[in-house]
């Protein structure tokens, strides 16, 4: 090495030259190209392999840096075909506690002949840059994970929102949790909903044939009681099972020799109340972090909304329902008197005339052929009256809600309805008038629904009127910028000011005690605002008008 220092043919330079590369803070290495060995070596680089220049002087470079000695040759060679720099980075671990990136550049140097003499290694400790570019790195990752899970998160509201039914909402909120990227690794997956009778429905299961053992392609059971099984205990707990080897079919432990899989169960809830479980199938050799944990907990909270407001949803429907069925019940006892009167006149009108026949027959009468073909189709006639009667009673009486929606002739419905309570109207002297433009005026209804609205507003314009002095009942129905309007106009006044906000709340009535639930307005409004129309109270006429407005369809 002090030769090829001092050697004034090789290095036009003097100690001073020595005496720099010693001190400096980089790390200098020179080697011979032909057989490696070390030239000249500085204490940086030799504090970096956890040695002194001293030590190292009969080394070669092979043996300084053993983990690259493969490396290094093919550097070795590149630089003396090309005798172009290279620059590389490496990681030196001298101890079994330490370790240092170096980024390091391999520069030829030439004799005065413009021989290729030596190689100089110089060498900059980049590991703090490198836990920077790491941390940085790991930031990022950090930044991307957070913003995934919320627009994961953003996405299961949206599908909360959508107008869906329940397992199609549960579908759709499974498929978008599985194509999180870090659930690329789950095999399988299960939702499953707490049903009434304590027993767990699966609602929506995805399974990746592709990389699902061939003897675990069953899916998840159909029913799992509430209480047994993982699930079910998820189910009766509330708490998260994290990973057990589980047959997620029987929900078993998994018999000894079949490939083991990590077992993810979580208790999808609604405030403190479990509505169902979230179960799915990992490859065992991977597993969740806290942070994706947390996520999959507050995507269960998203789905338990979802069949939280669902089961809502039902339950208020069914009270609907019942509200209708009272409601009927109500108008049905309102018109009550006025039906049996409009099937005893034609019953005393068929007893008669039986009696008339019988009483010939008794007495051999000549004329009995001519009064049977005189009477009988009378009789007819009547009995098509009551039974015309008794089928609008039946098809009143019956739940339309689940009715499919069909064109039907406006006046047919109106006159229909009205034959429950025209004997009422006569006995009254109330006078009914239907205006209907064109003649053939069709909606697109349910007509059992349809015929309750319209009971419903007879009704309350025969309790307003029945004491007036004049008393009428007019019906306007025509065609008016693409709508369907019906008006239902009587020779009341009006509603006091005072009171109109209030008509189409629940419960509310005008009425006696006992002569309505005030329920008719408010029920008949839901079901107008279910085919897409608006009933309101017109305070612009000078007697009472209700409105329907309609969709023209």
């Amino acid at each position: 090495m002090k030769e090829f220092i001092e050697n004034k043919n090789l290095w036009p330079l003097n100690d001073i030259f020595k005496s720099l590369i010693e001190r400096a803070k980089i790390s200098i290495t020179y080697y011979s190209p032909s057989d490696g060995k070390i030239l000249l070596i500085n204490k940086t680089a030799a504090r970096a392999v956890n040695s002194t220049p001293e030590k190292l002087e009969d080394k070669t470079i092979y043996e300084l840096f053993p983990q690259f000695a493969d490396e290094i040759k093919k550097r070795t060679e590149e630089i003396v075909i090309n005798k172009n720099e290279i620059i590389t980075k490496d990681f030196i671990k001298p101890t079994e506690q330490t370790g240092f990136w170096f980024e390091s550049s391999y520069s030829p140097i030439f004799t005065n002949k413009n021989e290729l003499y030596a190689i100089q290694i110089t060498s900059n400790d980049i590991s703090s840059r490198i836990e920077s570019e790491k941390d940085m790195e790991i930031m990022q990752q950090n930044l991307f994970n957070q913003y995934m899970r919320e627009k994961t998160l953003k996405e299961l509201l949206r599908v909360q929102t959508m107008n869906l039914k329940l397992d199609q909402k549960v579908a759709e909120a499974l498929k978008i949790i599985l194509n999180v990227y870090w659930m690329e690794n789950v095999l399988r997956g299960v939702i499953f909903v707490i049903e009434k009778n304590n027993t767990l429905k699966k609602v929506a299961s995805h399974i990746r044939s592709n990389e699902t053992p061939e003897e675990d392609q069953g899916i998840y059971c159909d029913t799992i009681p509430v209480g047994e099984g993982h699930c079910g205990k998820v189910a009766q707990t509330g708490i998260e099972i994290q990973p057990t080897d589980a047959d997620c079919r029987c929900d078993k432990v998994t018999p000894q020799g079949s490939i083991l899989r990590s077992k993810y169960i979580f208790p999808i809830k609604y405030e403190e109340y479990v509505e169902g479980v979230f179960s799915f199938v990992i490859k065992n050799e991977f597993s969740l972090d806290n942070k994706e944990v947390l996520f999959l907990r507050s995507a269960c909270s998203i789905v338990g909304i979802m069949i939280r407001s669902e089961k809502d949803r039902i339950q208020i429907e069914q009270q609907r329902t019942n509200l209708i069925s009272s409601s009927k019940l109500a108008s049905l006892g309102e018109m009550a008197s006025g039906v049996a009167h409009e099937i005893n006149n034609p019953l005393a009108i068929i007893n008669g005339y039986s009696k008339i026949l019988l009483n010939a027959a008794k007495r051999q009468d000549e004329n009995i052929q001519e009064l049977m073909l005189q009477l009988l189709p009378q009789i007819d006639l009547t009995v098509g009256r009551i039974s015309k009667i008794v089928q609008g009673l039946q098809s009143f009486s019956r739940d339309g809600s689940r009715d499919k929606l069909e064109y039907k002739i406006l006046r047919d419905i109106v006159t229909k309805t009205l034959t429950f309570c025209q004997e009422k109207f006569n006995n009254c002297a109330i006078k009914i008038e239907i205006n209907i433009n064109p003649e053939n005026l069709p909606v697109y209804c349910s007509e059992t629904q349809f015929s309750q609205v319209f009971l419903n507003l007879f009704n309350n314009a025969f309790s307003a009127i029945k004491n007036l002095e004049e008393k009428w009942i007019r019906i306007d129905c025509f065609i008016d910028n693409n709508q369907v309007i019906i008006k239902f106009t009587d020779s009341g006044k009006g509603i006091p000011a005072d009171i109109q906000d209030k008509i189409m709340q629940p419960f509310f009535t005008t009425k006696n005690p006992n002569e309505g639930t005030g329920l008719g307005l408010s029920i008949s409004s839901t079901i107008i605002e279910k085919h897409g129309g608006k009933l309101f109270y017109q305070n612009e006429s000078s007697n009472t008008t209700f409105e329907i407005h309609l969709p023209l369809k």
